[in-house]
């Protein structure tokens, strides 16, 4: 049987001490970990507080709308078409489509061409055709605008 030693970080009162450890006597058993040392950060026990968090902060995080970063600090619009959520986000002379939700396997043609009719309504300037890129779920361009 193999033996490991398995190091800990404490954390108390927002400080970090020294590491502490345990000799086990198997690897594929109990890791022997000391009682107590990580529950401040895990109050439920790790696996628990896993099942609670981590879905939740999924799902959260998969609501968001998040430009490209050459589009942060850009003018966002949120727009509403046939039953279906856009945001179109526009920097000078550069625009992004971003499609939130779910679609199904055979609507993706119509989401495009939805979201392609969208950008010079929203941005009032002509889309460059040649300089689309994406799919159904989000697509960048460059603008030809009015001056």
């Amino acid at each position: 049987m193999a033996k490991g030693r398995v190091i800990c970080v404490a954390f108390q009162n927002g400080s970090l001490h020294q590491p502490v450890g345990r000799s086990s006597g198997s690897l594929s058993g109990s890791i022997g970990l000391p009682t107590g040392i990580n529950l401040l950060l895990t109050p439920m026990g790790q696996t628990d507080a896993m099942k609670v968090l981590f879905l939740p902060l999924c799902l959260l995080l998969s609501a968001c709308a998040s430009p490209a970063p050459e589009f942060f600090g850009a003018t966002r619009t949120e727009i509403s078409r046939d039953g279906r959520q856009y945001v179109v986000v526009q920097k000078a002379e550069r625009v992004e489509v971003i499609r939130l939700g779910y679609a199904a396997r055979g609507e993706h043609q119509a989401i495009r061409a939805t979201m392609i009719d969208l950008i010079p309504e929203v941005t009032g300037c002509t889309l460059r055709d040649a300089t689309l890129q994406g799919d159904s779920g989000e697509m960048r361009g460059s603008l030809n605008c009015p001056a």
